[in-house]
């Protein structure tokens, strides 16, 4: 299991955020291997606060869950959809 499939299956996260350096091709790499993808420059805002972006050259990528892990289970109830940032 990852970490961002433990944090999707113990709290509910449904958007896991990294923001790296866009120098940094091999991150970029991996991420985009494990799951993330590319965010636009217009919508980084919704994920990572200005204060939070480490470089100057940031880009941002997501990990998406599409659904709370409770709504998929028979018998449970959604709750609030979470995020989580991984600096």
């Amino acid at each position: 299991m990852t970490l961002t499939d433990y944090l999707h299956r113990e709290f509910d996260v449904t958007h896991i955020a990294v923001s790296p350096s866009a120098r940094n091709h091999p991150a970029i790499a991996a991420y985009k291997d494990a799951g993330f993808r590319w965010v636009s420059a217009a919508m980084r805002h919704r994920f990572i606060k200005r204060d939070d972006i480490e470089y100057e050259d940031s880009v941002v990528l997501v990990k998406n869950y599409a659904f709370p892990l409770s709504a998929q289970l028979p018998g449970t109830c959604a709750t609030a959809r979470s995020s989580a940032i991984i600096a």
